[in-house]
This record gives structure tokens, sequence and C-alpha cells, in this order.
């Protein structure tokens, strides 16, 4: 799937193929570790975590 445009219409299929096959690091907001966890290809909000705190 590299470098495939995705339409705004089918990121929730593509969200939910995603979470059959990858698993997220979350982090703790309390002491930055992070642990590997299942995904349920609807919960983004650790998205927003790296992008308030992760320095590109």
């Amino acid at each position: 799937m590299a470098n495939k445009k995705i339409n705004k219409k089918d990121i929730g299929k593509l969200l939910g193929q995603w979470s059959q096959e990858f698993a997220v690091f979350v982090p703790s907001i309390e002491n930055g570790v992070a642990t590997m966890s299942e995904w349920d290809g609807k919960d983004t909000s650790f998205l927003d975590w790296y992008r308030n705190t992760v320095i590109p």
C-alpha cells in the first residue's frame, strides 16, 4: 500500500485493516515509558499524544 492515495471515505476501512496487522506503542503520560498494545482500529487518541509531544 506504499504511496497510494486514500479517499477520506475509505479511512475507516483502512484503519480497520491496519488494526488486524499492527500494534501500537502506547506511551505513559506519567513516566514516558511506552508499552506495546493491540489496537482496535478506532481509537486514535494516541496520535494526538505523539503530535503534541514528539518532535519530528
